[in-house]
């Protein structure tokens, strides 16, 4: 009889480290399956151990089953794992069934909810939090992209900002004249553009920065995606067209929007600065786009 193997740490390295998610000082939601032998692992234990953490929080329960559905594919996939996994244990009907409805978000600042958000952000006394939630507005950007910007990827000279990327590794999209003068007035204490005194260096969490932003604009509420959402929807109240906005906001390529294909960051830059120039506008900002760039400065830090 083939000897039974036990799960191993190591086969789970694949899968991506989530702050919060492994708790400092106590078990993980995979802890109990992960202790037993991959043979063990079929429609009943699974369903016993999900109902269990469903407890806690279905929510989170129904993520750690999509996360262990892929470890089973990633097992099925591997020869000397092929023969002891249940591939479809996941599936099975008794846990789907048990399953929270999937609601999707569609949070996203009205163009109405856009004065009142800026001036909200405008008077944090943080100057990094207030400026980095301007630039997550004014990109379109993810919120761990941009918190990542380091000064040597910020182009004054040629209007370019190189980006991390979900989909590749980076991306480098137009800097835009009220963007560069943004990031212009930021002190440069080190590698990151919204550097902070913290353990990283950078911004990590400017909830509680723009939580205070919601209560001053009377805005009930927003998520950091939702300023991601509203950047693609005030693009295409400013006449943009879809493939650019999706370019400049690094979704993957989908030849259904426009006949999507890739634009030159001089072809991207007319449409980057029609969204800044849209958003500032229902800002209620006055800005010189032409004058302000010929006061740009490089500063070598």
């Amino acid at each position: 009889m083939r000897a039974r193997r036990t799960f191993r740490w190591a086969d789970w390295r694949f899968l991506a480290w989530r702050r919060g998610f492994f708790r400092r000082h106590e078990n993980g939601p995979h802890a109990p399956p992960l202790r037993g032998s991959l043979p063990g692992v079929n429609e009943d234990a699974l369903k016993s151990w999900y109902d269990r953490e469903a407890v806690a929080g279905k929510h989170q329960a129904a993520r750690a089953l999509m996360m262990f559905r892929g470890f089973l594919r990633w097992c099925a996939a591997r020869p000397e794992y092929r023969s002891l996994t249940d591939r479809d244990a996941g599936k099975a009907a008794a846990i789907v069934e048990s399953l929270p409805g999937n609601t999707r978000r569609t949070d996203a600042l009205e163009a109405a909810q856009v004065p009142g958000w800026w001036a909200g952000v405008e008077q944090l006394n943080n100057r990094t939090a207030s400026a980095y939630l301007r630039a997550l507005l004014l990109t379109g950007a993810r919120r761990e992209e941009l918190a990542a910007l380091t000064w040597a990827n910020v182009d004054f000279q040629w209007h370019k900002l190189t980006i991390a990327d979900k989909v590749d590794s980076t991306r480098t999209i137009p800097l835009t004249p009220f963007m560069a003068q943004l990031l212009a007035t930021l002190p440069r204490s080190g590698p990151y553009v919204f550097a902070s005194t913290g353990k990283v260096g950078r911004i990590t969490d400017a909830r509680a920065s723009h939580a205070n932003a919601l209560q001053h604009a009377g805005i009930e509420h927003l998520t950091f995606h939702g300023l991601r959402r509203s950047y693609s929807l005030l693009g295409e109240a400013a006449g943009a067209p879809a493939g650019a906005i999706a370019q400049i906001m690094g979704h993957k390529p989908s030849a259904t929007a426009e006949g999507y294909r890739p634009r030159s960051i001089d072809a991207l830059r007319p449409f980057a600065e029609r969204i800044e120039a849209h958003i500032l506008g229902l800002a209620g900002v006055q800005f010189d786009a032409k004058a302000t760039l010929g006061k740009l400065k490089v500063v070598t830090p």
